[in-house]
């Protein structure tokens, strides 16, 4: 009798306990699922302007270039010091080449050189970003005006589709028009999904430009892309880009200095190593530099090139769509007068569909053209 009154004392102190414990879960889930209710989403409504500005803020690359020219800086004191303490000391070339270039102030003009292309390196850097930014803007946008393109595209087949069920239920059109006209509001809502993936993606990638992609945050974007002429002297435009692009100044200093250090090698015979060894890095410098040239005013001519066919390309879309919006309105007319098919009409929905994504995708084109040959003629990509 006492080991059944044991248990049973024993079964209500788990029951008890299990009870609490219950009571204080229920408790807790309750607290957590408070706790954790996520915060609205930051909205940044961004210009172009504003983008590119964000982008630079706490930049990466910005700041890795800002403590690279400290660095040059203080090899270039370093430098300075040397050639001071060597300036008057007697060395023997023959064995001692590189402390004769040091006496002779060659290792004083590469530290220099190399503080230049630092502080214009970061040219090259904030050009790059921009591009990047104006070029995930610019997409960002496009895929805005693509899903806008296929909703419009599913509303006109939805209307079509709901007409042609009608009639269809009274027996006054073939099945086939029916299937048809549902296809095409199936395909036209796969787009509009198809589209909205590629918007978010498009979205993404302009947040890791921005430096934003771990905040909980939306883009908006201006969608007014100015499509205006672009006209500009391309000559002009070459000339001045061999004297600001980076890349070209890198070369023309490299083959100053590789010039200079073969000067200073001339003092040995040719049967030297150092001498031969001066003599092939300088001509290949002098390659380098005019072989590169000839191709960044290439490069440039097909860029100015790009601006011409992109913009031709964009006023024929422009007609294009226009003129299929006209068939459509034309052919909907007909086709309410029965003088047309179903199949017909929702042709026309299509071709407008198409022509309506065209314009869209030139318009980008034509000002990423502008834009990449702004940067080409500059700083450079």
């Amino acid at each position: 009798m006492k080991r059944i009154l044991s248990a049973v004392l024993a079964l209500c102190v788990v029951s008890a306990s299990l009870g609490v414990c219950a009571e204080d879960t229920s408790f807790d889930v309750s607290t957590v699922s408070v706790s954790e209710e996520k915060a609205a989403p930051v909205v940044y409504e961004l210009t172009l302007e504003q983008a590119i500005e964000m982008a630079y803020e706490n930049n990466p690359q910005l700041e890795a270039n800002k403590f690279d020219q400290l660095g040059k800086e203080i090899s270039l004191e370093s430098a300075m010091l040397q050639e001071k303490q060597y300036r008057k000391i007697t060395v023997n070339v023959a064995s001692a080449f590189e402390t004769y270039c040091l006496k002779k102030g060659y290792y004083l003009d590469a530290a220099e050189v190399q503080l230049e292309l630092s502080r214009k390196e970061a040219d090259k850097i904030s050009g790059s970003v921009a591009y990047d930014v104006t070029e995930a803007y610019y997409n960002y946008v496009l895929m805005q005006k693509l899903v806008n393109a296929a909703n419009n595209s599913y509303e006109l087949a939805s209307e079509n589709l709901a007409m042609v069920e009608a009639q269809y239920n009274l027996g006054l059109i073939a099945k086939l028009d029916y299937e048809n006209a549902s296809i095409s509001v199936s395909m036209a809502k796969n787009a509009v999904e198809a589209y909205k993936l590629n918007m978010e993606t498009a979205e993404e990638n302009l947040k890791i430009l921005l430096h934003k992609d771990d905040e909980n945050c939306t883009i908006k974007v201006f969608d007014d892309v100015d499509c205006s002429d672009y006209t500009s002297d391309a000559d002009s435009d070459t000339e001045a880009a061999m004297e600001s692009r980076y890349d070209l100044t890198a070369l023309k200093k490299s083959k100053e200095l590789a010039y200079k250090y073969f000067d200073l090698a001339e003092i040995l015979t040719s049967d030297s190593a150092i001498y031969n060894t001066a003599y092939a890095s300088y001509v290949k410098a002098d390659y380098d530099y005019t072989n590169t040239k000839k191709l960044i005013a290439l490069l440039i001519k097909s860029s100015y090139n790009s601006i011409l066919t992109s913009k031709a390309d964009m006023d024929t879309a422009q007609l294009s769509y226009e003129m299929k919006l006209k068939e459509y309105e034309s052919a909907k007319l007909k086709y309410d007068l029965g003088m047309i098919t179903n199949l017909q009409l929702t042709q026309t929905i299509n071709e407008l569909y198409e022509s309506q994504v065209e314009f869209a995708n030139a318009k980008i084109t034509y000002r990423l053209a502008v834009e990449k040959y702004k940067y080409e003629i500059t700083v450079g990509l």
